[in-house]
């Protein structure tokens, strides 16, 4: 009584059973540009990781589509 409930990441897998290392899903240059980038919240980079992995796993991998890209934010004046 009073412990905390462990949990442990045991990694990514497909729907084929295969294991993906987050680090090793590649980074499409649009993830670069969004805010979410580098977040440390685990839930927004858990949604990241799997559009990459995803989008690694597609037959046609031509374009980076994300839904959930935020571009950075401007300051100062917009010409």
């Amino acid at each position: 009584m009073g412990e905390e409930p462990f949990l442990e990441f045991v990694g990514i897998f497909d729907n084929d059973g295969n294991r993906y290392e987050p680090d090793s899903i590649p980074k499409p240059p649009l993830c670069l540009l969004c805010m979410q980038d580098g977040t440390r919240q685990p839930f927004e980079h858990l949604l990241c990781t799997l559009a990459r992995l995803e989008h690694m796993l597609q037959e046609d991998t031509a374009e980076f589509v994300c839904h959930a890209f935020r571009p950075p934010l401007r300051h100062g004046p917009v010409c």
